[in-house]
């Protein structure tokens, strides 16, 4: 099993963005294995993480083997056995709570077989304003089939794993999945206005953040840009991800430092040039606060890919 930093570098291809929301080490252990050209993964979740974004032109399938603590799709609680298929990147928005165990398969679009069942799971994920949401029938295969998938991830050499191959990735996204969607549509998760209006206002806000991670950020700007009051905008944090706007800021930043830690070049970047593009300013806070989190210094993030590169 691998720690947080390893699983970034193993999803750089999918421009995974992914911020932890706990000022200690972030403590997930995650299998990855690929079958052709498609990826399967198994993750075990102890320290909440947020997701921001996720594959770029691949159809994304999660199931939930448990779905932890204050966990959220879109600002949408999720509960145990809850199935998510999801195309678009920008629609990957969600909340990993603590305790989460998941399963999960990305596959390229282009590959998908474009059968009827097929044809009309694509159409719904486009149409959607975010991840389809689906919960399969406790009869369904669904539930033992990723049950399958995540022994043959953690214990690939015990007897009776399933060694999973190209063709049983699209047989349980085709046949399985499918046949769920056509039978029950997607799943139509209660939001009640409160709770949309704090999400709106927390993605307004973090959407700011992002696209002026390396300036100063005042809570005025989130305000404005969430057009909201700076109580609204504190309590819908405090509500999303459990911090307040700056902790959430800070962590942000570290999220993105340590992606662009993760694939970059030792001999033509520095911690340092990747710490400033990102507004952490403080060196040694940075790193002290990237080892606590990470588990290993910035420095060392940055040869160890050097290492793998090579």
């Amino acid at each position: 099993m691998k720690y947080m930093p390893h699983f970034y570098g193993q999803q750089l291809a999918n421009s995974l963005i992914a911020v932890p929301l706990a000022p200690h080490r972030v403590d997930i252990d995650t299998v990855t294995r690929s079958c052709g050209p498609h990826t399967i993964y198994t993750l075990d979740v102890r320290a909440p993480v947020r997701r921001i974004k996720g594959p770029r032109d691949q159809l994304c399938v999660v199931y939930y083997h448990d779905a932890g603590s204050d966990h959220w799709v879109q600002g949408r609680t999720l509960a145990t056995g809850t199935l998510l298929v999801v195309t678009a990147t920008d629609q990957l928005d969600y909340l990993v709570g603590d305790g989460s165990k998941l399963s999960g398969v990305y596959t390229p679009v282009a590959l998908l077989p474009r059968t009827p069942a097929m044809a009309a799971l694509l159409a719904a994920c486009d149409a959607s304003a975010g991840p389809l949401i689906l919960k399969p029938d406790p009869g369904s295969a669904i539930g033992p089939l990723f049950e399958d998938l995540r022994y043959s991830l953690l214990f690939p050499d015990a007897p009776g794993a399933t060694t999973w191959h190209a063709e049983d990735v699209l047989t349980l996204i085709e046949t399985h999945i499918g046949a769920v969607f056509a039978a029950q549509g997607a799943l139509l998760v209660p939001c009640n206005d409160s709770v949309r209006s704090r999400y709106r206002a927390f993605r307004a806000a973090e959407t700011f953040m992002q696209r002026n991670i390396n300036k100063e950020i005042y809570i005025e700007q989130l305000c404005c840009a969430a057009s909201a009051s700076e109580r609204t905008v504190r309590n819908a944090f405090d509500d999303m991800v459990g911090l307040s706007p700056n902790q959430y800021l800070s962590m942000l930043r570290l999220a993105f430092a340590q992606r662009e830690l993760a694939q970059a070049h030792s001999h033509r970047a520095s911690v340092a040039s990747i710490a400033l593009k990102y507004g952490l300013w403080d060196f040694s806070r940075f790193s002290a606060s990237y080892a606590r989190v990470y588990s290993e210094y910035p420095s060392d993030t940055l040869r160890r890919i050097a290492c793998v590169a090579a």
